[in-house]
C-alpha cells in the first residue's frame, strides 16, 4: 500500500503540474525550472550514500528508522503545502529549499522501504515481491495523473492551469504524500526474518566467502 499510495502522490503533484505551477506562478523562467531540477539531482545523489549508512547503521533499529522517515517526510510535505499555502513564502528561493528537501527525503524513503522489504523476504520469494512492489509503483504511478486530469476536467476546475487550481491539485497531492509517510508506522516489522530473508542470506554469503578468503 505504501509503493501505491506513494506513486500516487507523486503523480499528482510531482511532474508537469508543478512545473508548469513553478513557471507560471513563482519564477517566471525556465532557466530557473533547470536549477530547481538540477539542485533537487543534486541533493538526492548526495543524500543517497548517507541514506544507505544510516540505513545500514541502524539496521537492528528498524522502529527508530522507520518512525524518523515518517516523521520527516511528513515535515516535509507539511513544508511544501506552506509554500503553497502562503504568497510571502512562494518564491523560488523557499522552493528550491523545499524541493531540496523532497529530492533527501525520496533518496530516504527508497533506502528505507527497500532495506525493508530485502530483510522480509524469505529465499525464493524475491521475484513475486519485488514485482508485486513494482506493479504497485506503477498503479500509483498511472492513476496520479489520471487523477489530476479529473480534477482538471471537473465543475470545480474549469479554469485549468489557473494558480488556484494548480495550488489545489499541488495540495492535494502533498496530503496524499504525507499520508504515505504515515503509512510507514503501520509496516509489521515482526514480518522481517533476519537470518531467513534474502538479504541477510547474501550477506552471510560474502561473509563465509571472506573468511574462506583469509
Amino acid at each position: 500500500w505504501f509503493s501505491f499510495v506513494w506513486s500516487l502522490a507523486r503523480g499528482i503533484w510531482q511532474g508537469q503540474l508543478l512545473t508548469v505551477y513553478l513557471a507560471k506562478q513563482v519564477s517566471g523562467s525556465m532557466t530557473n525550472i533547470g536549477i530547481i531540477e538540477g539542485v533537487q539531482g543534486l541533493a538526492r545523489l548526495a543524500s543517497a550514500v548517507g541514506a544507505g549508512v544510516v540505513s545500514d547503521r541502524l539496521r537492528g533499529r528498524r522502529n527508530l528508522l522507520l518512525y524518523g522517515s515518517a516523521a520527516f517526510g511528513v515535515g516535509v510535505h507539511a513544508a511544501c503545502a506552506l509554500l503553497v499555502v502562503t504568497p510571502a513564502l512562494d518564491r523560488l528561493g523557499p522552493w528550491l529549499a523545499g524541493l531540496s528537501l523532497y529530492a533527501v527525503l525520496v533518496s530516504l524513503q527508497t533506502v528505507v522501504v527497500e532495506s525493508l522489504l530485502a530483510d522480509s523476504t524469505a529465499s525464493g520469494a524475491r521475484v513475486r515481491d519485488y514485482t508485486r512492489k513494482r506493479l504497485c509503483q506503477q498503479l500509483g504511478l498511472i492513476a496520479g495523473p489520471a487523477l489530476q486530469l479529473a480534477m482538471l476536467r471537473g465543475g470545480a476546475a474549469r479554469d485549468a492551469w489557473s494558480a488556484r487550481t494548480t495550488r489545489a491539485l499541488i495540495l492535494v497531492g502533498v496530503a496524499i504524500g504525507a499520508g504515505a509517510c504515515a503509512l510507514q508506522l503501520a509496516m509489521d516489522q515482526r514480518r522481517t526474518l533476519d537470518h531467513e530473508s534474502e538479504a541477510r542470506q547474501l550477506q552471510a554469503a560474502d561473509a563465509d566467502g571472506a573468511d574462506g578468503a583469509d
